[in-house]
């Protein structure tokens, strides 16, 4: 996200941009500053733009969808109106 990032503020120098590579890359260096060496014509950095701004807004509310729908789960459990474990009954060999 870095090097993304960093592209849309304007850095075009692959070494910078390759140093910006997440550790867990498994490519080299050389590889990264190969591939990140191009032609940043305007209106892809636009398409790339809207695209990094769609990505966000869904990991937002993917976010607020687990929290919202966790949230209550966790606090009935919490309470103890919800055994965290299944009753005797569904277990093997318990009836």
């Amino acid at each position: 996200m870095a090097i993304l990032d960093a592209i849309l503020a304007g850095e075009r120098d692959p070494r910078k941009l390759a140093s910006l590579a997440d550790r867990r890359v498994k490519k080299s260096r050389a590889q990264i500053e190969v591939a990140l060496t191009g032609d940043y014509r305007p209106e892809l950095l636009f398409v790339l733009s809207q695209a990094l701004q769609n990505y966000r807004q869904i990991q937002q509310q993917i976010a607020r969808a687990a929290i919202s729908v966790l949230a209550p789960v966790e606090c009935s459990w919490l309470l103890g109106s919800l055994a965290p474990w299944p009753a005797k009954s569904l277990l093997p060999g318990s009836r």
